[in-house]
C-alpha cells in the first residue's frame, strides 16, 4: 500500500533494537549538476499504528557539502552542515512530534539543535501527511539562512537567521532520506513508515494530486 494510496510506495522498517529504517540520498554532484544556494523538498508520510516514536530519531531533510555536520561532528562553517528532519513522541499520546534537526555554526553543542514544527507538526498514525521543507543558504559573514516547513500545504516553521556557512564554496548537497532512531537508544519495537512521491525542486512544490501509480 503506497503512503500516498497508489500501487507503490517506500515502506522503511526499523527493526527491535535497531537504529536505522533507511539511509538513502539524492546528490548533485553524482547526477552532474551543480550545487544549489537553494533547494524545496516534499514527500508524503504514513506512521503506521506500530510506530513508537518513543525518544525520537532523525527524518529525512538536507545534506550540505562537506564531510561533517552531522553524527557528532560539529558544524563550524567550512566542514559541512546538515538540516534533517526529526520526531519523536509527544507526551501522553502516541502522536509524533516532527521538527528540524539541525547542524549549523551556533549549535550549542556537538549534536545538532532541534527545532519542533508546532503543533502543526504533530502526526497521528495512520495519517497521511504532506511534508515540503525549504533551505537557502546564509549570504558569507550574515546570519541569514532560511529553513521552512509546511504540513499539507500549511506553514509551520520558519527561521531565517541560521548561520550555516563562512565558506562559499559550502552548499546544498543534496537530499537525505534519513529514518533513524536516536541517538543512543533504539527502536522499542519493529515499526514502520510508508513514503511517497518524493519531490526535489528549485521553487515551491505544494500538495500534489494521488497518483494511481505510486
Amino acid at each position: 500500500k503506497g503512503a500516498h494510496g497508489g500501487k507503490y510506495g517506500l515502506k522503511v522498517r526499523v527493526n527491535k533494537g535497531d537504529h536505522y529504517g533507511a539511509s538513502l540520498e539524492w546528490l548533485f554532484r553524482r547526477n552532474a549538476r551543480p550545487e544549489p544556494e537553494e533547494l524545496y523538498f516534499r514527500y508524503y508520510v504514513r506512521f503506521d499504528p506500530n510506530w513508537l516514536a518513543g525518544r525520537g530519531g532523525k527524518m529525512p531533510g538536507f545534506t550540505g557539502t562537506g564531510k561533517l555536520g552531522w553524527g557528532g561532528r560539529k558544524a563550524d562553517g567550512v566542514n559541512g552542515w546538515s538540516a534533517r528532519g526529526m520526531q519523536r513522541r509527544v507526551r501522553g499520546t502516541n502522536h509524533v512530534q516532527m521538527g528540524s534537526y539541525v547542524y549549523h555554526i551556533d549549535q550549542r553543542s556537538q549534536y545538532g539543535s532541534e527545532w519542533d514544527w508546532g503543533e502543526g507538526g504533530r502526526f497521528e498514525l495512520d495519517r497521511l501527511y504532506c511534508v515540503e521543507q525549504h533551505v537557502k543558504m546564509n549570504t558569507i559573514g550574515k546570519a541569514d539562512g532560511i529553513l521552512r516547513a509546511w504540513v499539507n500545504g500549511k506553514q509551520v516553521f520558519e527561521r531565517a537567521d541560521i548561520r550555516f556557512r563562512s565558506a562559499p564554496e559550502l552548499k546544498v548537497k543534496g537530499v537525505w532520506i534519513n529514518v533513524y532512531v536516536g541517538g543512543s537508544w533504539t527502536s522499542e519495537q519493529d515499526m514502520d513508515a510508508c513514503f511517497d512521491d518524493v519531490v526535489i525542486s528549485s521553487g515551491p512544490i505544494g500538495i500534489g494530486k494521488q497518483r494511481d501509480e505510486g
